[in-house]
């Protein structure tokens, strides 16, 4: 699992090239109306690193069986659905 210095270097790295009201941006994620965002996935990446959060952000992949985020992971059990929801609740 990556944490969230990661996330955003990840994003950084891929040098897309964004476009905000027609003005192409240099560094999307710095940007006052993207940051904010940046920021809370930036923040689900990291509670999944903490002991008080980690059987909430975190999974089984039922791909590799590694234990994953949870943001991130594939969805696939009508089961998981309370954990979601807790997810949304925190």
């Amino acid at each position: 699992m990556r944490n969230g210095k990661e996330y955003v270097e990840s994003l950084q790295k891929m040098k897309t090239k964004v476009y905000l009201f027609g003005e192409l941006l240099s560094d999307p994620c710095d940007h006052p109306m993207i940051k904010p965002h940046v920021n809370a996935a930036q923040l689900t990446y990291d509670l999944a690193f903490s002991p008080e959060y980690k059987e909430l952000m975190t999974t089984t992949s039922n791909l590799t069986g590694e234990v994953v985020n949870r943001f991130t992971s594939i969805h696939h059990d009508w089961h998981l659905l309370p954990a979601l929801r807790g997810l949304r609740r925190h």
